[in-house]
């Protein structure tokens, strides 16, 4: 399943995010020339992670989305309930689609859901 949010944060920020809103405690962050993610350490784990977003070597692109890939081995998460977990508690809308890489950074977000954030 493959969502994506836009944030003006930092992926290493996130990572505690992330393991408490998936229950996981084995993520970490790297990166490459053009991205930088933050992995779960083995795809055997029952939630996988990889959140993704291009980055200029001094901080992630902002105005890039953060496309993050959960993968699980039984169905802990339904997809309305990973919207919803992304929303919450990253305080941002979410999406929930397809996405195509075309190559460097480039990609084409296909949206089929969303969840708009509501400050409550």
């Amino acid at each position: 399943m493959t969502f994506w949010i836009f944030l003006e944060r930092e992926l290493f920020d996130l990572l505690p995010i992330f393991e408490n809103a998936f229950g996981v405690d084995n993520l970490y962050r790297d990166y490459e020339n053009e991205w930088e993610w933050v992995e779960s350490l083995n795809n055997e784990s029952p939630v996988f992670i990889n959140a993704r977003r291009p980055h200029n070597w001094k901080q992630g692109e902002y105005l890039k989305p953060i496309v993050i890939t959960i993968k699980q081995n039984s169905k802990k998460f339904g997809k309305e309930q990973i919207l919803s977990i992304l929303s919450e508690k990253f305080k941002c809308d979410a999406f929930q689609g397809k996405v195509e890489y075309l190559g460097g950074t480039d990609l084409i977000l296909t949206e089929k859901k969303t969840l708009r954030f509501c400050d409550r």
